[in-house]
């Protein structure tokens, strides 16, 4: 007598809790399903049906008893099982199409007929036209539609479901049972090959909000020039507006290639800035990769992170001068140290904080270790990692700064001390001024690039794009 499709002996599962008792959600668990049988598991909420679709999909391990697949045990997820989760677990940063795409990629299936096949699937589950929309465009029962399509785009031999249709309304729920009597398995001609995610457009603030900001600043350097006026106040304490406005054109006019300019000290000082910013973003993220996938390493490499973190810049600044010299190295150097650690903690944390079902679903897929890193974990952590870029670019300038205060022959920070030695206390704030408008413009450019790639993070969030 041929073996059973699918054969459950006497399945149990116990799980312990954070406070080490023991759960029991299966206990003695058996039964048969034959090829071109359709079983329905019913029970309460809770009772464990979930665990079992995950045992039977080689996502989980059973405390007792054994899953056999047409006499072969099962214990890792198979290549013809489909999995649909009780939760749609879709990626937010690819499209409908990508998405029902996503298994013919991960088992390197061919792209066009399986394009071909992903756009009659998403007809059948009511979604065509939706191709190009993205999962926080779609509600709930569209996302979970979405998700059942992707479980069907590789014809798998076996199809185990989660509660699919729970999401869906009445109508579709209907509909949907009556496809899957007739229709799971489709026989189709490549027609189509898949389109690529496109970034949505961002949109400009509004005029009124910009025009309220200009004249908000307005007002605010008239009511200063004016304090200072009104009051007297030493140009040695608090100079005008006005003055330092002489001092940016007399810096900026005055020699500008020479070694004192501010145009040769805001190049010198934001190469190196951006220097230590690119190499900060690189290591970072690279060590945080590392640190994720070994445990071990994290907690023998992250105290010695810490403790130097701890150490304060105007206090180590001196040895890299000692070290490097005073030349570009010794800012950089210093500047990318300083800026390593906010990217490397945010990196570190977007890594481990991929979804369970996300890890699951690639699981299912039988993904190896770089195709879940390229299409999950990193895409998921980009949020993190750019949260971490922001501080690193103020870190690296302000790094860069301490340096050229400590043992730095040019640059703003050169610049800034020779001021204080002058008591030009006007030429100080004009430094200030090319400080805070440079980096405002670069904070802006990287918030612009992040936006491109994070459209699909700000739309989740609720924020407006």
């Amino acid at each position: 007598m041929a073996a059973a499709l699918i054969e459950v002996e006497g399945v149990s599962k116990s799980f312990l809790t954070i406070g080490g008792e023991t759960v029991e959600a299966l206990r003695d668990v058996s039964f048969h399903v034959e090829a071109g049988e359709f079983l329905a598991i019913v029970g309460v909420s809770g009772c464990g049906k979930s665990t079992l679709v995950r045992i039977i999909g080689g996502l989980l391990p059973a405390s007792a008893g054994c899953v056999r697949f047409q006499g072969e045990a099962a214990t890792e997820p198979r290549e013809d099982v489909g999995i649909v989760f009780q939760e749609s677990v879709l990626l937010p940063w690819r499209t409908v199409l990508g998405n029902t795409m996503l298994p013919v990629e991960v088992r390197r299936q061919s792209k066009p007929l399986g394009a071909a096949r992903a756009r009659s699937l998403l007809k059948m589950v009511g979604l065509s036209g939706f191709e190009d929309k993205y999962p926080f465009e779609l509600s709930g029962g569209m996302q979970q539609r979405n998700a059942i399509a992707a479980a069907l785009s590789t014809d798998p031999a076996i199809l185990l479901m989660d509660e699919p249709f729970g999401s869906l309304d009445a109508i579709t729920r209907e509909q949907m049972n009556v496809d899957f009597h007739w229709r799971l398995c489709l026989t189709v001609q490549a027609d189509a090959m898949p389109r690529y995610p496109k970034s949505l457009s961002q949109r400009w603030p509004p005029l009124a909000t910009l025009l309220v900001g200009v004249f908000s600043f307005i007002f605010f350097l008239a009511a200063w020039e004016g304090t200072v006026r009104v009051l007297n106040i030493a140009p040695f304490l608090i100079p005008t507006p006005s003055a330092v406005a002489r001092a940016l054109y007399v810096g900026f006019t005055t020699n500008p290639t020479g070694s004192g300019s501010y145009l040769f000290a805001a190049v010198s000082t934001y190469a190196a800035a951006l220097a230590a910013f690119a190499l900060s973003g690189v290591l970072g993220v690279l060590c945080a990769i590392l640190l994720a996938h070994s445990a071990l390493g994290e907690r023998i490499v992250m105290p010695y992170i810490v403790a130097f973190q701890t150490l304060p810049r105007i206090a180590i600044a001196p040895l890299f001068i000692i070290w490097f010299g005073h030349g570009a190295l010794s800012k950089v150097t210093l500047a990318t140290l300083v800026a390593f650690f906010p990217v490397l903690v945010n990196a570190l944390v977007g890594f481990k904080s991929t979804g369970r079902g996300r890890l699951e679903l690639m699981r299912s897929l039988k993904a190896s270790w770089a195709q879940t890193f390229w299409l999950v974990q990193l895409p998921g952590a980009t949020p993190y990692i750019f949260a971490g870029l922001d501080i690193a670019l103020v870190f690296s300038i302000l790094g860069v700064i301490v340096a050229e205060f400590v043992g730095g022959q040019e640059g703003l920070g050169v610049l800034i001390l020779q001021s204080h030695f002058a008591i030009d206390v006007a030429g100080v704030f004009s430094v200030f001024v090319v400080l805070v408008i440079v980096g405002l413009a670069l904070r802006g450019l990287l918030q612009l690039v992040g936006r491109h790639f994070l459209f699909w993070a700000e739309a989740q969030s609720g924020r407006a794009l």
